[in-house]
């Protein structure tokens, strides 16, 4: 049972090792992937949370600390919003807002609910450009 138990826990912590790997790299940029990498956890504490009780307290307060260290880049509403990320990541010349799980694969290649996330990112940081181009013309 220990064994068990210590085998869901290293699957658990794997994608959290493989985005900290990646993304402390010094040979490659690495600001594009940063948003894909958070979504692509966030998505991981959700569904390891709906999969069973035993991970659920440690993927809720995984979800509440992203949220909190994360926000001021992953939520363009909040006041001091840092665009640096997501401009990286939509200009970055690989795909990496499509988010074809390189840091978590599964089985479907790509859950739903992370692409719409970005998509959804995609769009504020598209009409916040567009508000800032009316706003300096104007």
């Amino acid at each position: 049972m220990i064994e068990r138990n210590f085998k869901k826990i290293v699957l658990f912590l794997k994608p959290l090792a493989m985005a900290t790997t990646y993304l402390e790299g010094d040979k490659y940029p690495t600001a594009a992937c940063v948003i894909p990498s958070i979504l692509s956890l966030q998505e991981h504490f959700t569904t390891t949370k709906e999969k069973g009780p035993m991970l659920k307290s440690l993927c809720d307060l995984g979800l509440f600390e992203m949220k909190k260290k994360f926000e001021h880049f992953m939520d363009v509403t909040h006041p001091q919003f840092d665009q640096t990320y997501l401009m990286c990541s939509l200009l970055h010349q690989s795909k990496s807002l499509e988010l074809n799980g390189e840091l978590a694969p599964n089985p479907n290649n790509q859950p739903q609910s992370t692409k719409a996330k970005a998509n959804i990112l995609f769009l504020q940081l598209i009409y916040t450009f567009f508000n800032c181009l009316v706003f300096f013309y104007f």
